[in-house]
């Protein structure tokens, strides 16, 4: 694993009945788009080499710092790309980082 940078961003998801998270937005509107009706608050950061093996990957653009796309796999950010992840990195667009969700307790 390459250097880690220190940045968590906050999103609302759906979470499946099965306890997976998906549809990450900056917006509870958006995941209305997508059917969801009750959103969590999820925070999205790098997985460092301490912690667990996580499914859920993501897209860090090369122009930005705010992780996009985020999927609960490897395979469903690959189909993101025409040419895969691995085109999109070679081309220096951005690169996938291995994230840890957590959910937070929402306050009022």
């Amino acid at each position: 694993m390459g250097e880690v940078l220190d940045r968590k961003h906050r999103f609302f998801a759906e979470k499946a009945p099965s306890g997976v998270y998906m549809h990450f937005f900056k917006s509870r509107v958006h995941l209305k788009l997508c059917g969801c009706e009750d959103p969590v608050i999820v925070d999205c950061r790098e997985r460092t080499d301490d912690d667990p093996e996580s499914r859920y990957w993501g897209w860090l653009p090369a122009d930005d710092d705010e992780f996009c796309m985020i999927q609960p796999s490897l395979i469903q950010l690959d189909i993101c790309f025409p040419d895969g992840v691995g085109g999109a990195e070679r081309s220096g667009r951005g690169q996938s980082v291995n994230l840890i969700v957590i959910e937070v307790e929402e306050t009022s």
